[in-house]
């Protein structure tokens, strides 16, 4: 049996993904929703690099299917509980007016998202974030921060949209005042160091991201 193209092994595998994500949303499990991004990201990545076309400008957009969004987006200071209440209900109606459907959770640290919806619709959202909290975000991209995937199946949409409070974007169980600055980051090591720190007797914590 022949094998699969590329394009058509890792679609599967993506949609595979997305099944799961979906279901790990629906349950509220952050740990599996992390491991799951994660993939779908993987997953997306490989897909555009097979994809990839030289750039026309006449080049028609394909703007059919749905789009899928993947981000974070962190603030520092944290908002003020004000605040993001506004931001809460911003997003909210913004999203529902654009006909975006996913999860979006919003803590005073900022924003976690998996959202689907029409091309035009996810892009506009990314817009108005660039624009929100005098232009706070705009350093934000639609390839590196809000890493988008179009053309998806229609029916791989999330049914509705779900905009939510939550502590922590990530539930380390910290809260906000207790959070370390996301701009202080670890020590980059590598691979032959990365293994001598795993075997230290009382090892450093010791973070392996792709």
């Amino acid at each position: 049996m022949a094998a699969a193209p590329p394009m058509e092994k890792y679609q599967r595998k993506l949609d595979k993904a997305l099944r799961k994500l979906h279901s790990a949303e629906a349950n509220d499990d952050a740990e599996d929703m992390l491991s799951l991004r994660m993939k779908v990201e993987k997953y997306e990545r490989k897909l555009k690099q097979l994809s990839t076309k030289p750039d026309h400008k006449d080049e028609v957009v394909d703007k059919s299917g749905m789009s899928l969004l993947l981000f974070y987006a962190y603030v520092e200071p944290a908002w003020t509980p004000v605040r993001h209440k506004e931001t809460l209900h911003w997003a909210e109606d913004l999203l529902n007016s654009l006909g975006v459907t996913g999860r979006l959770r919003v803590s005073r640290e900022g924003f976690n998202g998996t959202l689907t919806g029409p091309y035009d619709g996810i892009r506009a959202f990314t817009d108005a974030m660039r624009e929100r909290d005098n232009g706070y975000f705009a350093h934000m991209n639609n390839q590196d921060d809000f890493k988008i995937t179009d053309n998806l199946p229609e029916g791989q949409a999330f049914p509705k949209l779900k905009v939510f409070a939550v502590t922590e974007l990530v539930n380390y169980g910290l809260g906000v005042d207790n959070a370390p600055s996301v701009n202080k980051g670890g020590v980059h090591l590598e691979p032959k160091d990365y293994h001598k720190k795993l075997l230290e007797v009382r090892p450093s914590t010791v973070m392996n991201i792709a």
